[in-house]
C-alpha cells in the first residue's frame, strides 16, 4: 500500500476561492489517480473515501480524512460499516502510517504463491479448478494485527480468499462474470514487471537504450497502476534504491499538472510526480541506496 503525504490542502493557482466539489480533482492531483489501498489504476467511477464513517458529502474541513477508493475496496468497507465492525479504528492508512517499506518490517507484503482455486454452486457443491499463480497481500512482521484488519476491511485478496486453506472459493455465477478482479490484476501486473526486469538487464552495456528503457518502465507502471507491486519485483531483482527512485517515485522536470480551481490542466515546464504523493521517506530506513535519502 503505497504511502502518501497530503497533509496539507492545495491552493488553487489562479486565488479563487475551494469549494468542496473541487475535493475529487484536488485528491486525483495529490495522491494520483490510484485506489489509495488496493493501488489499481482508477477508472470511473471514483469514490472518495472516508477513513472515519461511510458519509459521500464531504467539506474542505474534511480534508485530512478522505483518500480514493476503487469500487471494490469501497464496497468492501461499506459492508464492513454496515456489519459494524471495527476495523476502521484499527487500521493502517496510507496518508498517516508507513504501509510499505522495503526492508522486512514492511506492514505488508507482496507475494508470489500459488493458491487453490474452486467455485461453489448455489446448492455448496465444490469443484476444484486448477490451481493459479497469484501475488497474495498478507501482514509482515510489523504491525501485523494492523495490517490484517487493512487486509479484512478492503477484502486486498477479494472476499473469497481465505488465507487459512490458501484457497479462492468462488461462487459461479460471480465466476462467469469475473468479478473483482484486483488480485488477478495484481498478479498480471507482477508478471509485467517482471518481464521489464529482464529487459532492463538485458540493455545495460548500452546506456541510451537502457535510459530508454527506463522511461518505458516508468510509463507501464504509472498506466497499470499496483505500485508495491512493482516495487516489490524491482527490489527483489537490483536492491537498489536510487533505481526504485528513479522508475517509480521520482517528480520529473517536464510536462506536468497544475490545479486551476476548476480542473487539472498540462502545462509545459511544470513538474510531474510518477505517482503524486509518494511519502519516501517512509518507504526505506538504513539500506544502500536508500529512496528517503533524496534523488
Amino acid at each position: 500500500m503505497r504511502p502518501v503525504n497530503k497533509s496539507t490542502l492545495p491552493s488553487p493557482s489562479n486565488g479563487r476561492a475551494l469549494k468542496a466539489s473541487q475535493l475529487g480533482d484536488l485528491l486525483l492531483a495529490t495522491v494520483g489517480e490510484y485506489c489509495s489501498f488496493c493501488e489499481r489504476a482508477l477508472d470511473d467511477p471514483i469514490i472518495i473515501q472516508d477513513k472515519r464513517s461511510e458519509q459521500s458529502v464531504f467539506s474542505l474541513s474534511d480534508w485530512n480524512y478522505l483518500l480514493l477508493s476503487c469500487p471494490d475496496c469501497y464496497a468492501s468497507a461499506e459492508q464492513a460499516y454496515l456489519d459494524k465492525q471495527n476495523w476502521k479504528t484499527r487500521s493502517l492508512w496510507p496518508d498517516a502510517d508507513a504501509t510499505f517499506t522495503l526492508d522486512s518490517r514492511s506492514p505488508f507484503q507482496y507475494i508470489l504463491q500459488t493458491v487453490n482455486v474452486v467455485y461453489v454452486t448455489p446448492l455448496g457443491e465444490r469443484t476444484t479448478l486448477s490451481s493459479e499463480q497469484q501475488v497474495i497481500v498478507k501482514p509482515g512482521t510489523a504491525s501485523t494485527s494492523n495490517a490484517q484488519a487493512t487486509i479484512d476491511l478492503f477484502a486486498l485478496n477479494s472476499i473469497y480468499y481465505d488465507a487459512t486453506s490458501n484457497t479462492m472459493s468462488i461462487p459461479v455465477n460471480d465466476y462467469q462474470v469475473v468479478t473483482d478482479q484486483r488480485v488477478r490484476q495484481r498478479t498480471n501486473v507482477w508478471q509485467l514487471a517482471q518481464n521489464a526486469v529482464t529487459r532492463l538487464r538485458n540493455s545495460r552495456d548500452n546506456a541510451l537504450v537502457y535510459n530508454l528503457m527506463c522511461e518505458q518502465i516508468t510509463a507501464t507502471a504509472m498506466y497499470s497502476g499496483f505500485w508495491s507491486t512493482w516495487m516489490t519485483v524491482f527490489w527483489s531483482a537490483f536492491q537498489d534504491g536510487d533505481l526504485l527512485t528513479r522508475l517509480f517515485i521520482e517528480t520529473a522536470k517536464m510536462a506536468g499538472f497544475v490545479f486551476t480551481g476548476s480542473k487539472k490542466n498540462f502545462v509545459s515546464g511544470g513538474t510531474f510526480n510518477y505517482f503524486p504523493g509518494t511519502d519516501k521517506s517512509k518507504i526505506l530506513q538504513g539500506a544502500q541506496g536508500d529512496p528517503s535519502a533524496g534523488g
